[in-house]
Protein backbone atom coordinates (compact mmCIF):
# COMPACT_ATOMS: atom_id res chain seq x y z
CA UNK A 1 0.00 0.00 0.00
CA UNK A 2 2.82 2.53 0.99
CA UNK A 3 4.29 1.49 -2.64
CA UNK A 4 1.02 2.87 -3.91
CA UNK A 5 1.22 5.80 -2.60
CA UNK A 6 4.62 6.85 -3.26
CA UNK A 7 3.91 5.80 -6.80
CA UNK A 8 0.97 8.30 -6.66
CA UNK A 9 2.76 10.75 -5.36
CA UNK A 10 5.65 10.69 -7.86
CA UNK A 11 3.59 10.62 -10.87
CA UNK A 12 1.43 13.97 -9.74
CA UNK A 13 4.89 15.55 -9.06
CA UNK A 14 5.65 14.48 -12.49
CA UNK A 15 2.81 15.40 -13.78
CA UNK A 16 2.72 18.35 -12.48
CA UNK A 17 6.40 19.35 -14.01
CA UNK A 18 5.20 18.62 -17.21
CA UNK A 19 2.32 21.06 -17.38
CA UNK A 20 5.28 23.67 -15.88
CA UNK A 21 7.49 22.55 -18.67
CA UNK A 22 5.23 23.24 -21.56
CA UNK A 23 3.07 25.61 -20.41
CA UNK A 24 -0.02 23.55 -19.84
CA UNK A 25 -2.96 25.31 -18.11
CA UNK A 26 -5.11 22.72 -16.12
CA UNK A 27 -7.85 25.29 -15.93
CA UNK A 28 -7.89 25.78 -19.53
CA UNK A 29 -8.13 22.03 -19.72
CA UNK A 30 -11.39 21.13 -17.59
CA UNK A 31 -12.71 24.57 -18.96
CA UNK A 32 -13.35 23.11 -22.14
CA UNK A 33 -14.01 19.88 -21.02
CA UNK A 34 -16.85 21.75 -19.38
CA UNK A 35 -17.77 23.23 -22.21
CA UNK A 36 -18.37 20.17 -24.01
CA UNK A 37 -20.30 18.86 -21.04
CA UNK A 38 -22.73 22.05 -21.43
CA UNK A 39 -22.77 22.15 -25.17
CA UNK A 40 -26.24 21.60 -27.10
CA UNK A 41 -25.92 17.71 -28.13
CA UNK A 42 -26.92 16.69 -31.83
CA UNK A 43 -30.21 14.14 -30.92
CA UNK A 44 -32.88 13.07 -33.67
CA UNK A 45 -36.59 13.17 -33.66
CA UNK A 46 -36.77 9.97 -31.49
CA UNK A 47 -34.49 10.71 -29.00
CA UNK A 48 -36.71 14.18 -28.78
CA UNK A 49 -39.62 12.57 -28.89
CA UNK A 50 -38.89 10.27 -26.04
CA UNK A 51 -37.19 12.91 -24.08
CA UNK A 52 -40.61 14.89 -24.39
CA UNK A 53 -42.60 11.63 -23.29
CA UNK A 54 -39.89 11.50 -20.48
CA UNK A 55 -38.48 8.14 -21.24
CA UNK A 56 -35.07 9.47 -22.11
CA UNK A 57 -33.35 10.62 -18.87
CA UNK A 58 -31.00 13.63 -19.07
CA UNK A 59 -27.50 12.30 -17.73
CA UNK A 60 -27.24 12.86 -13.95
CA UNK A 61 -23.96 14.33 -13.41
CA UNK A 62 -24.56 16.94 -16.55
CA UNK A 63 -27.76 17.62 -14.81
CA UNK A 64 -25.96 18.42 -11.50
CA UNK A 65 -23.54 20.55 -13.56
CA UNK A 66 -26.84 22.41 -15.14
CA UNK A 67 -27.78 23.24 -11.97
CA UNK A 68 -24.81 24.34 -10.74
CA UNK A 69 -24.50 26.35 -13.40
CA UNK A 70 -27.94 28.53 -12.59
CA UNK A 71 -27.52 28.76 -9.07
CA UNK A 72 -24.06 30.75 -9.78
CA UNK A 73 -26.60 32.91 -12.65
CA UNK A 74 -28.97 33.88 -10.14
CA UNK A 75 -26.25 34.60 -7.42
CA UNK A 76 -24.21 36.45 -9.71
CA UNK A 77 -20.53 33.99 -9.38
CA UNK A 78 -21.50 32.32 -12.89
CA UNK A 79 -17.41 33.21 -13.43
CA UNK A 80 -16.63 30.63 -10.55
CA UNK A 81 -18.53 27.09 -12.78
CA UNK A 82 -15.16 26.59 -13.97
CA UNK A 83 -13.23 26.94 -10.90
CA UNK A 84 -15.62 24.55 -9.24
CA UNK A 85 -15.17 22.15 -12.49
CA UNK A 86 -11.64 22.21 -11.87
CA UNK A 87 -11.89 20.84 -8.18
CA UNK A 88 -14.66 18.37 -8.93
CA UNK A 89 -11.92 17.23 -11.67
CA UNK A 90 -9.19 17.15 -9.02
CA UNK A 91 -11.55 15.75 -6.42
CA UNK A 92 -12.06 12.84 -8.92
CA UNK A 93 -8.76 11.86 -9.41
CA UNK A 94 -7.82 11.72 -5.76
CA UNK A 95 -10.59 9.05 -5.68
CA UNK A 96 -8.76 7.28 -8.55
CA UNK A 97 -5.22 7.92 -7.08
CA UNK A 98 -6.48 6.29 -3.94
CA UNK A 99 -8.10 3.24 -5.77
CA UNK A 100 -4.59 3.00 -7.16
CA UNK A 101 -2.50 2.88 -3.67
CA UNK A 102 -4.88 0.48 -1.95
CA UNK A 103 -5.65 -1.47 -5.04
CA UNK A 104 -9.06 -1.59 -5.63
CA UNK A 105 -10.20 -1.67 -9.15
CA UNK A 106 -14.41 -2.05 -7.93
CA UNK A 107 -14.01 0.58 -5.85
CA UNK A 108 -12.80 3.13 -8.62
CA UNK A 109 -15.76 4.11 -10.38
CA UNK A 110 -18.03 5.00 -6.85
CA UNK A 111 -15.13 6.83 -5.56
CA UNK A 112 -14.66 8.91 -8.65
CA UNK A 113 -17.75 9.57 -9.27
CA UNK A 114 -18.83 10.52 -5.88
CA UNK A 115 -16.09 12.67 -5.29
CA UNK A 116 -16.75 14.26 -8.18
CA UNK A 117 -20.04 15.00 -7.51
CA UNK A 118 -19.47 16.38 -3.51
CA UNK A 119 -18.52 20.01 -4.77
CA UNK A 120 -21.63 20.28 -6.49
CA UNK A 121 -23.45 19.37 -3.54
CA UNK A 122 -21.66 21.64 -1.35
CA UNK A 123 -23.05 24.29 -4.36
CA UNK A 124 -26.71 23.11 -3.85
CA UNK A 125 -26.35 23.16 -0.05
CA UNK A 126 -24.91 26.88 -0.57
CA UNK A 127 -27.75 27.53 -2.37
CA UNK A 128 -30.15 26.39 0.36
CA UNK A 129 -28.71 28.21 2.90
CA UNK A 130 -28.86 31.58 0.29
CA UNK A 131 -32.75 30.68 -0.52
CA UNK A 132 -33.56 30.92 3.75
CA UNK A 133 -31.63 34.41 3.53
CA UNK A 134 -33.25 35.63 0.76
CA UNK A 135 -37.05 35.16 2.07
CA UNK A 136 -36.30 36.68 5.04
CA UNK A 137 -34.76 39.31 3.50
CA UNK A 138 -37.67 39.32 0.93
CA UNK A 139 -40.47 39.02 3.54
CA UNK A 140 -39.01 42.38 5.58
CA UNK A 141 -38.51 44.44 2.48
CA UNK A 142 -41.70 43.69 0.72
CA UNK A 143 -43.56 44.03 3.87
CA UNK A 144 -41.94 47.86 4.16
CA UNK A 145 -42.91 48.91 0.80
CA UNK A 146 -45.87 47.82 0.52
CA UNK A 147 -47.09 49.83 3.25
CA UNK A 148 -45.13 52.71 2.35
CA UNK A 149 -47.36 52.11 -1.10
CA UNK A 150 -50.92 51.52 0.58
CA UNK A 151 -50.22 54.92 1.97
CA UNK A 152 -48.64 56.67 -1.02
CA UNK A 153 -49.62 54.69 -4.22
CA UNK A 154 -46.44 55.72 -5.97
CA UNK A 155 -44.01 52.81 -5.64
CA UNK A 156 -40.76 54.88 -6.85
CA UNK A 157 -41.58 57.12 -3.50
CA UNK A 158 -42.18 54.28 -1.60
CA UNK A 159 -38.62 52.39 -2.51
CA UNK A 160 -37.24 55.62 -1.86
CA UNK A 161 -38.54 55.86 1.55
CA UNK A 162 -37.47 52.47 2.34
CA UNK A 163 -34.33 52.14 0.49
CA UNK A 164 -32.14 52.42 3.32
CA UNK A 165 -33.65 49.34 5.34
CA UNK A 166 -33.46 47.21 2.32
CA UNK A 167 -30.34 44.92 3.36
CA UNK A 168 -27.69 43.86 0.55
CA UNK A 169 -28.17 41.81 -1.62
CA UNK A 170 -31.34 43.01 -1.90
CA UNK A 171 -30.58 46.89 -2.30
CA UNK A 172 -28.77 46.66 -5.21
CA UNK A 173 -32.00 45.65 -7.05
CA UNK A 174 -33.94 48.01 -5.52
CA UNK A 175 -31.39 50.53 -6.46
CA UNK A 176 -31.56 49.45 -10.23
CA UNK A 177 -34.98 49.61 -10.08
CA UNK A 178 -35.03 53.59 -9.24
CA UNK A 179 -32.12 54.26 -12.22
CA UNK A 180 -34.43 52.23 -14.60
CA UNK A 181 -37.17 54.08 -13.20
CA UNK A 182 -34.64 57.76 -14.08
CA UNK A 183 -33.93 56.04 -17.40
CA UNK A 184 -37.56 55.35 -18.57
CA UNK A 185 -40.65 56.75 -17.27
CA UNK A 186 -42.54 53.38 -18.03
CA UNK A 187 -43.22 52.05 -14.37
CA UNK A 188 -44.52 48.35 -14.91
CA UNK A 189 -41.46 48.24 -17.65
CA UNK A 190 -38.85 48.72 -14.75
CA UNK A 191 -40.79 46.24 -12.53
CA UNK A 192 -41.08 43.76 -14.82
CA UNK A 193 -36.93 43.96 -14.72
CA UNK A 194 -37.12 44.14 -10.90
CA UNK A 195 -39.40 40.92 -11.42
CA UNK A 196 -37.27 38.82 -13.38
CA UNK A 197 -34.00 40.30 -11.09
CA UNK A 198 -34.85 37.43 -8.32
CA UNK A 199 -35.60 34.02 -8.40
CA UNK A 200 -38.81 33.59 -6.03
CA UNK A 201 -42.09 33.11 -6.93
CA UNK A 202 -43.96 34.77 -4.36
CA UNK A 203 -41.75 38.07 -5.11
CA UNK A 204 -42.56 37.86 -9.17
CA UNK A 205 -46.32 37.56 -7.89
CA UNK A 206 -46.10 40.74 -6.17
CA UNK A 207 -44.27 42.59 -8.37
CA UNK A 208 -47.08 40.85 -11.32
CA UNK A 209 -49.34 42.68 -8.75
CA UNK A 210 -47.73 45.95 -8.25
CA UNK A 211 -47.35 46.06 -12.19
CA UNK A 212 -51.25 45.51 -12.37
CA UNK A 213 -51.93 48.47 -9.63
CA UNK A 214 -50.38 50.84 -11.94
CA UNK A 215 -53.38 51.24 -14.08
CA UNK A 216 -56.20 49.99 -11.33
CA UNK A 217 -55.06 51.52 -7.70
CA UNK A 218 -58.29 49.64 -6.27
CA UNK A 219 -56.06 46.45 -6.68
CA UNK A 220 -53.36 47.08 -3.87
CA UNK A 221 -55.90 45.05 -1.48
CA UNK A 222 -54.12 42.22 -3.05
CA UNK A 223 -50.42 42.81 -1.84
CA UNK A 224 -51.22 42.24 1.95
CA UNK A 225 -52.14 38.79 1.77
CA UNK A 226 -48.90 38.13 -1.03
CA UNK A 227 -46.85 39.12 1.57
CA UNK A 228 -48.90 36.89 4.26
CA UNK A 229 -48.11 34.24 2.01
CA UNK A 230 -43.98 34.94 2.41
CA UNK A 231 -44.72 35.11 6.40
CA UNK A 232 -46.24 31.85 6.02
CA UNK A 233 -43.69 30.07 4.09
CA UNK A 234 -40.82 31.56 6.62
CA UNK A 235 -42.92 30.18 9.41
CA UNK A 236 -42.89 26.73 7.58
CA UNK A 237 -39.11 26.70 6.72
CA UNK A 238 -38.25 27.56 10.59
CA UNK A 239 -40.52 24.51 11.84
CA UNK A 240 -39.18 21.97 9.66
CA UNK A 241 -35.58 23.20 10.32
CA UNK A 242 -36.29 22.37 13.84
CA UNK A 243 -38.24 19.02 12.88
CA UNK A 244 -35.05 18.09 10.63
CA UNK A 245 -32.28 19.45 13.08
CA UNK A 246 -32.01 16.17 15.53
CA UNK A 247 -32.60 13.60 12.26
CA UNK A 248 -30.13 15.34 10.21
CA UNK A 249 -27.55 16.09 13.45
CA UNK A 250 -27.90 11.93 13.95
CA UNK A 251 -27.59 11.04 10.33
CA UNK A 252 -24.00 12.89 9.97
CA UNK A 253 -23.28 11.37 13.20
CA UNK A 254 -23.25 8.05 11.81
CA UNK A 255 -21.61 9.10 8.77
CA UNK A 256 -18.87 10.18 10.69
CA UNK A 257 -18.61 6.85 12.81
CA UNK A 258 -19.22 4.93 9.57
CA UNK A 259 -16.17 7.03 8.10
CA UNK A 260 -13.93 6.55 10.87
CA UNK A 261 -14.73 3.44 10.86
CA UNK A 262 -12.45 2.10 8.79
CA UNK A 263 -9.16 3.54 10.38
CA UNK A 264 -10.07 2.04 13.66
CA UNK A 265 -10.09 -1.64 12.08
CA UNK A 266 -6.31 -0.74 11.77
CA UNK A 267 -5.98 -0.61 15.54
CA UNK A 268 -8.30 -2.71 16.91
CA UNK A 269 -9.02 -5.56 13.92
CA UNK A 270 -5.74 -5.80 11.80
CA UNK A 271 -6.67 -8.96 10.47
CA UNK A 272 -10.53 -7.48 9.20
CA UNK A 273 -8.46 -4.54 8.14
CA UNK A 274 -6.08 -6.09 6.08
CA UNK A 275 -9.08 -8.78 4.46
CA UNK A 276 -11.17 -5.27 3.84
CA UNK A 277 -8.20 -4.41 1.93
CA UNK A 278 -6.79 -7.26 0.12
CA UNK A 279 -9.18 -9.73 -0.61
CA UNK A 280 -11.62 -9.90 -3.29
CA UNK A 281 -14.99 -10.14 -0.89
CA UNK A 282 -13.39 -7.17 1.37
CA UNK A 283 -13.11 -5.42 -1.67
CA UNK A 284 -16.23 -5.45 -3.11
CA UNK A 285 -18.23 -5.39 0.24
CA UNK A 286 -16.41 -1.49 1.13
CA UNK A 287 -17.19 -0.71 -2.54
CA UNK A 288 -20.53 -1.88 -2.10
CA UNK A 289 -20.66 0.52 1.99
CA UNK A 290 -18.89 3.24 -0.08
CA UNK A 291 -21.82 3.51 -2.90
CA UNK A 292 -24.90 3.63 -0.25
CA UNK A 293 -22.79 6.47 2.15
CA UNK A 294 -22.49 8.37 -1.03
CA UNK A 295 -26.14 7.92 -1.94
CA UNK A 296 -27.55 8.32 1.64
CA UNK A 297 -25.67 11.44 1.83
CA UNK A 298 -27.18 12.75 -1.45
CA UNK A 299 -30.33 11.89 -0.93
CA UNK A 300 -30.59 13.64 2.38
CA UNK A 301 -29.07 16.52 0.80
CA UNK A 302 -31.60 16.93 -1.21
CA UNK A 303 -34.35 16.41 1.11
CA UNK A 304 -32.89 18.77 3.59
CA UNK A 305 -33.99 21.93 1.52
CA UNK A 306 -36.42 25.02 2.02
CA UNK A 307 -39.62 25.21 1.00
CA UNK A 308 -40.18 27.98 -2.17
CA UNK A 309 -44.24 27.82 -2.35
Amino acid sequence: MLEGILGIVIFFLVTIGLFNIFNINFLSITNQGLNYLMSDKKINVKEKVNIIRGKNKENYIIKEIKKVNYILEITNKKKQLPFIFAIACISGLAGISLCIAINNIYLMPVLVIGLFLVPFSVMETQMNLYKEELTSELETSMSIITTSYLRTENIVMSVKENLDFINPPLQQYFKDFLINTQVNPNIEYSLKILQNSIENKIFKEWCEALISCQSNHTLKTILNPIVAKLSDLQVVNSELDMLFAKPKNDFLTMVGLVCIGIPILLFMYKDWFIALLTTTVGKIALTIGVALLFYAVFSVMKLVKPLEE
